[in-house]
């Protein structure tokens, strides 16, 4: 409503406030162009005015007080949303736009991508080796296959504040946190804490 002339000035009207017993300060809407806030029993109202359109078939829409031009395609989200569309993209499930060329991670696993033109998802799935030559395979969060450490990396240890750990070995930084070295690597887990009574 930005582009929107100024409004004209609030006019007063007595029987608003006074008949529906509203009380000072506070706002009433009417519909979505009028808006009124109410003074000692005085309803001053306020009527937007909406600007002229350059289209030949406006949309009117109950929840905007002023029409606006159909865009050249809609799509309906999941929330029942209408958005504007152009060629190539594409919209999720969810409602979240990918432009076309777009390429994203849909899980571990799956990686789609919004095909140029079509505006269609297409996914793909990352397979894994079955056969691992180790028998304790890690998997890393945000990765999909698991993968076998190096036999050195099963005798690291980690340094942390100055103290040595051995790989498996579990420590306290905190009430809240605490930290375990794996195979070289220093994790930390944040636990809740106790609310402050």
């Amino acid at each position: 409503l930005e582009d929107i002339p100024m409004l004209p000035e609030p006019t007063p009207s007595s029987q608003v406030c006074y008949a529906s017993q509203y009380v000072t300060g506070e706002e009433l809407e009417f519909d979505t162009c009028t808006k009124c806030t109410c003074l000692h029993n005085i309803a001053f109202c306020s009527v937007s005015l909406c600007p002229p359109l350059l289209c030949s078939s406006p949309i009117y829409d109950s929840s905007l007080c002023c029409p606006i031009c159909p865009p050249k395609k809609f799509a309906s989200l999941p929330n029942n949303e209408l958005v504007t569309i152009d060629e190539g993209i594409c919209i999720l499930d969810d409602g979240v736009v990918k432009h076309s060329g777009e390429l994203w991670k849909h899980d571990d696993c799956q990686s789609c991508l919004c095909s140029r033109g079509g505006g269609k998802v297409e996914c793909f799935s990352q397979t894994c080796d079955q056969n691992l030559p180790c028998s304790n395979p890690i998997l890393k969060k945000g990765q999909c296959c698991p993968f076998c450490l190096p036999p050195t990396a099963a005798v690291a240890v980690c340094i942390f504040n100055y103290v040595q750990y051995r790989s498996g070995e579990h420590w306290n930084v905190s009430e809240c946190h605490s930290c375990q070295c794996l195979f070289g690597t220093i994790v930390c887990h944040q636990h809740k804490c106790p609310s402050l009574a």
